[in-house]
């Protein structure tokens, strides 16, 4: 589902953009991730 609404947004030419902007959200969901997975307690 995500996929395909990815796939519609950025249906343009430039795929360079789509590429740039999966790096920038998985960095952001991976530290989002880390810094809700250390924050908690054990």
């Amino acid at each position: 589902m995500l996929k395909s609404r990815c796939d519609a947004a950025f249906s343009s030419p430039s795929r360079g953009g789509v590429y740039y902007a999966f790096l920038f959200l998985s960095q952001a969901f991976i530290f989002a991730f880390l810094t809700d997975f250390l924050t908690k307690p054990f």
